[in-house]
């Protein structure tokens, strides 16, 4: 069987929590908070969850209780929060507290033998003169809820201002007495200037007591708001369109020194042909001649190795090889493409060779 956290614990209820009008959730809220505190100890703080669990119901009842205890004066906010995130209140244990809040707003009921002689009939000839209710309404100052649940009298404008973000009346007190009126009046116009820009402040009360307490500063103020700065005019660049003709020119310029071996002259020419205007042709052949100039490179490495009669050997097979065509070896000489060619199956056969005997020598 599952037995709960408050197991032999207990905790006594003043009466005048017992005969209150209060609910019943309220009441037992009231008794969860009186398990962790009693009349020694001043404050104790209030862990939602931890009451919804114990009392088997939601986090929304709970909150709910809690304001109402504290609006009746069965409880006292103290303004603190345990570790930054639970309020600390206060029990209203005192004697002094012991009446219900709606019976210390009401005047104590007078015997009836006065009410009888107060409604008496009136004598003939004596006049009885009633004020007119606009003008009773004019003299009587408005009446405000308290702290406490306590009926005050008040005519300063700034306490009916906090007042009306939520604040109750013997807290906006205490911060006038605190803090002064110049404060307070700053920070309702500080609040009232970031709902104007659209800030979205979820508690308007709990942010103006912070703000009076810490003393916020104004970032604009309201009176002479800063014009946005116009921005710098930029001139945007128009973009060149692409040059096509100019560009295929080059490509066949570039295509040509590649076809002599002149690798680095045709590597210029392929890059301004791919500026003026990019092509899939000019990016192959960019790769080729970067890969045939790989292997330029490293026949000039094995060429130091190599003697001259391996070198001749290797230069007549290739030379051979551009004859089966019909041709003659005076008619490919004479031919520059054709002398390329042949240079370069002599730098495939000079690598093929150098890596064959490398492979030969680790065996």
């Amino acid at each position: 069987m599952k037995t709960s956290t408050l197991t032999n614990r207990f905790a006594m209820l003043p009466e005048h929590v017992v005969v209150s009008t209060l609910t019943p959730r309220e009441k037992a809220v009231w008794a969860a908070l009186a398990f962790r505190a009693g009349p020694n100890i001043d404050e104790v703080w209030a862990h939602v969850k931890s009451l919804a669990a114990e009392l088997y119901c939601c986090l929304d009842t709970i909150r709910r209780a809690l304001r109402s205890l504290t609006r009746q004066g069965f409880l006292f906010s103290t303004g603190k929060r345990h570790h930054g995130r639970h309020n600390i209140y206060r029990l209203a244990w005192d004697e002094v507290q012991n009446v219900t809040p709606t019976e210390k707003a009401l005047p104590h009921n007078p015997p009836l033998e006065k009410i009888a002689q107060a409604t008496a009939p009136l004598e003939k000839g004596v006049e009885c003169h009633i004020p007119p209710l606009k003008k009773i309404a004019q003299v009587t100052p408005p009446l405000e809820k308290g702290a406490g649940g306590f009926s005050v009298l008040t005519n300063d404008p700034i306490i009916k201002k906090l007042t009306q973000k939520g604040i109750l009346t013997q807290v906006a007190k205490n911060l006038i007495d605190e803090f002064g009126e110049e404060n307070c009046t700053k920070q309702l116009e500080h609040l009232r200037v970031l709902q104007k820009n659209g800030t979205m402040i979820k508690d308007p009360a709990r942010w103006l007591v912070v703000a009076i307490r810490k003393n916020y500063q104004v970032a604009i103020s309201p009176s002479e708001p800063k014009a946005p700065e116009p921005a710098p005019l930029v001139e945007i660049p128009q973009e060149k369109p692409p040059n096509h003709d100019e560009a295929a020119q080059i490509l066949a310029k570039a295509r040509e020194r590649y076809m002599l071996n002149d690798f680095v002259e045709a590597m210029n020419l392929v890059q301004q042909s791919m500026v003026l205007c990019w092509s899939a042709a000019a990016h192959n052949l960019k790769e080729q001649i970067e890969s045939d100039y790989r292997v330029y490179q490293n026949y000039l490495i094995i060429k130091e190795h190599l003697d001259e009669n391996t070198l001749k050997y290797l230069y007549d097979e290739a030379l051979s090889e551009c004859c089966i065509g019909g041709k003659t070896k005076a008619e490919i000489l004479s031919n520059a493409q054709e002398t390329a060619t042949v240079d370069f199956l002599l730098f495939n056969k000079a690598n093929r060779f150098f890596r064959e005997q490398n492979r030969a020598r680790r065996r």
